[in-house]
């Protein structure tokens, strides 16, 4: 249950698990056992995230994460001119796209996208990267040369902050024209 979001951000309505949840904590805490509507159990979510967050202060990650996406940006440096991005997830976890519609000048280190957390963490949280579709493993395992260079996308460490992480190509730019990129990503506050 603790894994699923407590919003299904394909309607917007409290996930099945949490509502059932919310539910058996109203009939427990003494709840007249009457239906619930998906707004109560919101308002309910809501006040419930507001105490814990109040004994946590700086901790709202611990919760899953804010309920309102983190937002990503292409850069059309490393991403080429007219890239679209797009993430599905939260602060906590996601999958990242990228779609580059032409092929990028060579530029080492460029920034290809951007993800910038819906809430700044209280330290930068660690983040880990995994290829999503066939396209990112390609670049994973240098499988496309350009002047006998492998073209590579990376996250850094380094790069991390409280409040966003850029993912990067290597030495050479993404490949292929109208191809699409997929990563999953996983922040863990420390």
């Amino acid at each position: 249950m603790y894994r699923a979001p407590p919003i299904d951000p394909r309607t917007g309505l409290i996930s099945p698990p949490w509502a059932d949840w919310l539910a058996a904590l109203l009939t427990r805490a003494g709840g007249s056992g009457e239906q619930l509507t998906n707004a109560d159990l919101a308002a309910l979510l809501t006040s419930l995230t507001a105490s814990v967050a109040a004994l946590t202060p700086g901790r709202t990650h611990l919760l899953g994460g804010p309920l309102t996406p983190p937002t990503v940006t292409p850069g059309p440096a490393g991403a080429g001119a007219g890239a679209t991005a797009r993430v599905a997830g939260n602060d906590n976890a996601g999958t990242l796209t990228l779609t580059v519609a032409a092929l990028a000048a060579r530029r080492s280190n460029s920034e290809v996208l951007r993800l910038t957390f819906a809430t700044a963490w209280t330290q930068p949280p660690v983040v880990t990267l995994m290829p999503a579709n066939d396209a990112a493993w390609a670049l994973l395992f240098g499988r496309f040369l350009h002047h006998g260079h492998a073209a590579s996308v990376r996250l850094r460490q380094a790069d991390v902050t409280t409040t966003d992480f850029p993912l990067r190509v290597g030495v050479t730019s993404l490949p292929r024209e109208a191809e699409t990129y997929s990563w999953n990503y996983m922040a863990l506050g420390v």
